[in-house]
Parts: structure tokens; C-alpha cells; sequence
């Protein structure tokens, strides 16, 4: 009889200390103190796990399983308590225990030791189904990976967003000689003339001059015009033809990635959209695989090339599902260039993937549309996408055809919850 009552008790306690432990993970000022570190991680499980997976049990088996549980069996090794308190074995085994059964109630871990246990137990059975009803309430793991849209999220991190890289890169170009002058010393004025001169000039890349006659730039320029794209690369390759290899004019924008002949009249144009994979079996040739055509290139730029396609995919389709993402089939893997995430706030992001959709469908951008995306709908706690904004506060209505981008770059967005 005694024994029942302890019995009892000991599983009351462990009911009561689940639910306790289960409010505190999932509450905002834990996952608020959360590393940037673990997210990014938790990031990465979610995308590399099976596709099909609806539960995100990549995330949850990551955090419960690698972060939580170990932490809760050791304490001692992650300095969760004072030097002086020496647990004993009682609450060694209680803190075992706790941590499997809440990995059991979150994720996909069974215990062989306590499984049986946990399962005939009506009252832990009750308690299981609480706990993930408070992890599903909180959309505890859906907030965890929201955290990449931030960027305040990324102020821990030892990198600079690449807008601000830019920037840098920019003003060091153009106020070379300035900056040169203000060394006092010669040999530090020389050493920095040297670093400039290995790093490449902002405007080298992204200017028609580097064309070589000038029906190639207005030809070329003309049409990047007519599609209201900026250049943020050109140059020339040497494409793979049906009579061997021909010369033609490599061209990325914003949205768009386009070739034309050496005569300037367009050869391909192919939307980042439909950008589904890019192969490159060295660093001297590639090939970007669309979905109605495909580029092979040789050039000695194939390196830099990638990155800036890469660039561009990033920042206006940067919360796009992985499984709709191009994929990159590069090799080696170190020819990958590391890049800083895009300095987005969750609205800016949607901003990028409607700006891009508006491409795609040949729609001019509405300005108020983007404006309001990206204003009115600041607080993080308003996660509804409520239309009456867009007719409320301007007489000019967006049409049925300006709503297409709008709607399909919502569809897709991990930040608003509620239509």
C-alpha cells in the first residue's frame, strides 16, 4: 500500500515538473535567450530532414534530443548550477527521468528503460498529450526557425550583412585616392594601394563598359532596360553550341539571367524562378539548368559567377521552401563561396519575393503594395495578412492582375500565419 502511495507521488511530481519544464522551454523569454547558434542549426535540420516530414521532427529532435535532454541529464557540464551544489544520486535519477519522458513526448525517441512505464500510465498519458498540445499552441519550433528572417536575430554572429559589405566595398573604391592621403606613413599608404589593387573595383562588374563595342551595350543595355532590371554581373562565356563552342554575353540582374550573341541580340532569358539547378564540375565551366532550357559556360569567372546567382536567389526568394529551391550540384563543395544571410526583417523578405514574382509574371511593381508589405504589418505578434490594408488607405485599388505576385509570394512565406 505504501509503496502504491510512493509510486503515486513520484509520478505526480513528474506530471507536475513536465508541464512546469514544457512552459518554460516554449515561453517567449526562453526562446528569446536562445542562441542565434542553435537556430541556425535547428535550420539546417529542418532542411536537410525528409521532405515528407509534416511534424518538424527534424527541428524537435534536434533541440529536445541534442539540447535539452543532455543538459538536463548533466547540468554540471553546461553550468546550469552553482559550483558549490553537488547533486546526488536521487536527483541525478529524477533529472534522467524527466528528460526522457519529455523526449518522449516531443519527439520520435523511445526509452526501452521507462517506455513501458510511461505508456500504461493513464496520468502520463494525459500529461504527453498536454505537453505537445503546449508545444503545438506556442508553434514553439515554427518560431525557433522564424528566427532566420530577423535581422537583429543575426547581431550575435561575427559577419556583416551584405548590403552593409557593399556599401564598404563601394566607398572604399570610390574614395580610394582620399584614403590613400590620409596615411601618414608611406609604406602603410603603399600597403593599402596593394590591397586595393587585389580587390576587384565595385563598379568593374556590374557596368556596360566592360562590353567591348558599343551596338553590344546599347543592344544589351536597351533590353535589360525594357525588363527594368539592374546588372549586378556581365561578362563573356564561351557556350557550348551545336557546331562547338560560340562566344556570347553573359548577363545577371536582379530577377533575371540572360545570354545574347555577340551581335547583341538575346540568345536566352531565364527567370531565377525557374532556376532549378546549377552543376559545376570545376571551377572553370557550369551549368544552369532551367526549366525550358539549360546554359553551359566556360569561363575563367565560373567561381564568382555561381556566387552572384547565388546572391540574388537569396536575397528575393530567401523564404522560399527548400524543396522549391534551386539546387547547387558543385564541386568541390569548398568552391562555395560563404555568404551572409540577407539582411531581411520578416516583411522585407516577402517585399523580395513579391518584387521577383512581378518579374516573372511581367507585372510593374506597385510601390504601395511593397510599401505596405513592408510597414504595416511590423509588429511580430500581428501575423494575420489582412487585404482591407491595400484598399483602406489608398484610393488607388490594386487590380486583379496586380494581386497575382502578392498572393503567390504569400503563399510560400513563413512569417504571416493567417490569411
Amino acid at each position: 500500500m505504501i509503496d502504491n502511495v510512493v509510486i503515486h507521488n513520484e509520478f505526480s511530481n513528474l506530471i507536475v515538473w513536465s508541464n512546469r519544464l514544457s512552459e518554460i522551454i516554449t515561453s517567449q523569454e526562453s526562446l528569446d535567450k536562445m542562441p542565434m547558434s542553435i537556430k541556425v542549426i535547428a535550420m539546417f535540420f529542418h532542411e536537410i530532414w525528409p521532405q515528407d516530414d509534416q511534424g518538424g521532427q527534424g527541428v524537435s529532435n534536434f533541440l529536445i534530443n541534442k539540447l535539452f535532454v543532455p543538459a538536463l541529464i548533466s547540468p554540471q557540464l553546461y553550468d546550469l548550477i552553482p559550483p558549490q551544489i553537488h547533486l546526488n544520486s536521487r536527483s541525478t535519477s529524477n533529472l534522467s527521468i524527466l528528460a526522457r519522458y519529455l523526449s518522449t513526448c516531443i519527439t520520435t525517441y523511445s526509452s526501452d528503460e521507462y517506455q513501458e512505464v510511461f505508456d500504461c500510465n493513464q496520468s502520463l498519458l494525459q500529461c504527453k498529450q498536454k505537453i505537445k498540445q503546449t508545444f503545438k499552441e506556442s508553434q514553439y519550433f515554427k518560431s525557433v526557425l522564424s528566427a532566420r528572417f530577423s535581422t537583429q536575430s543575426y547581431q550575435y554572429t561575427n559577419e556583416a550583412p551584405m548590403s552593409q559589405l557593399h556599401f564598404l566595398h563601394r566607398i572604399l573604391c570610390n574614395e580610394k585616392s582620399t584614403i590613400r592621403q590620409m596615411y601618414q606613413s608611406m609604406e602603410a599608404a603603399s600597403e593599402f594601394e596593394k590591397l586595393m589593387d587585389l580587390l576587384a573595383d565595385y563598379n568593374y562588374r556590374v557596368s556596360y563598359q566592360l562590353l567591348t563595342t558599343p551596338s553590344e551595350i546599347k543592344s544589351v543595355k536597351s533590353y535589360m532596360d525594357s525588363k527594368n532590371e539592374e546588372i549586378s554581373y556581365i561578362g563573356y562565356i564561351q557556350k557550348n553550341g551545336k557546331k562547338g563552342f560560340v562566344k556570347r554575353i553573359l548577363v545577371v540582374g536582379i530577377y533575371r539571367i540572360v545570354t545574347f550573341k555577340m551581335n547583341g541580340k538575346l540568345a536566352r532569358d531565364g527567370h531565377i524562378l525557374d532556376l532549378q539547378e546549377i552543376v559545376s564540375q570545376n571551377n572553370q565551366q557550369y551549368e544552369l539548368i532551367f526549366k525550358g532550357h539549360r546554359i553551359h559556360a566556360t569561363t575563367e569567372e565560373c567561381d564568382h559567377t555561381i556566387t552572384c546567382i547565388r546572391r540574388i536567389y537569396e536575397y528575393c526568394l530567401y523564404n522560399w521552401p527548400y524543396a522549391l529551391k534551386m539546387k547547387l550540384k558543385i564541386q568541390p563543395s569548398s568552391r562555395l563561396e560563404a555568404m551572409s544571410p540577407p539582411d531581411h526583417t520578416p516583411t522585407s523578405a516577402m517585399v523580395g519575393a513579391y518584387k521577383c514574382l512581378c518579374s516573372y509574371y511581367s507585372i510593374p511593381i506597385k510601390q504601395t503594395i511593397a510599401w505596405y508589405i513592408e510597414h504595416a504589418f511590423k509588429d511580430p505578434k500581428y501575423k494575420v495578412f489582412n487585404l482591407k490594408v491595400f484598399t483602406k488607405h489608398t484610393r488607388d485599388l490594386p487590380t486583379n492582375q496586380e494581386l497575382i505576385p502578392l498572393i503567390h509570394s504569400l503563399r510560400y512565406d513563413w512569417f504571416f500565419e493567417e490569411f
